[in-house]
């Protein structure tokens, strides 16, 4: 006899927040990782690597006008304050960053790398192995990348005033 699922709110654990698309454009790979999640199964979830995409806007020899990123704008950037603390917050269920070139919607690398341990979702995700998250931080060690969202922000409007 299997026992009932708890009468607990299924909450996404992932979502498209780089390119601000609706939540249904990934539908089949969120409902995986939401349904495994609230089912306390772990997700498999395969990373081709651990570092971040060579033209990651984590990376600060990244072009931060946003040309190598495709569909890249400055608001979309903006918007991704909602994937981090803000002034004075600590710890907190968040949007979790996608990549930016990864159509399956996965975490951005250089995300997990810098602003990951504040994201209890992450942390969710890391504790059931949907992302390798300790690799992923291993892998970054000795990457030259920005110390924060609020610094890498700051480069990126830097060079849009620049144009």
């Amino acid at each position: 006899m299997t026992e009932p699922e708890p009468d607990l709110p299924v909450h996404r654990v992932a979502a498209v927040v780089w390119l601000d698309l609706p939540a249904d454009t990934y539908a089949d790979a969120a409902s995986h990782v939401d349904g495994a999640i609230s089912r306390g199964c772990p997700v498999s979830v395969r990373y081709p690597a651990v570092r971040p995409c060579g033209t990651c806007p984590w990376r600060r020899a990244a072009d931060p006008s946003g040309a190598d990123i495709p569909g890249y704008s400055l608001e979309l950037m903006r918007g991704l304050a909602r994937t981090v603390p803000g002034p004075g917050e600590g710890d907190g269920w968040r949007d979790i960053m996608s990549c930016h070139t990864d159509r399956r919607d996965e975490p951005c690398r250089g995300y997990l790398a810098v602003e990951g341990l504040t994201n209890l979702r992450v942390r969710v995700l890391a504790m059931t192995g949907a992302v390798p998250l300790g690799a992923v931080q291993d892998a970054c060690v000795e990457l030259d990348l920005y110390g924060s969202y609020a610094e890498m922000r700051a480069a990126h409007e830097a060079a849009a005033g620049a144009r």
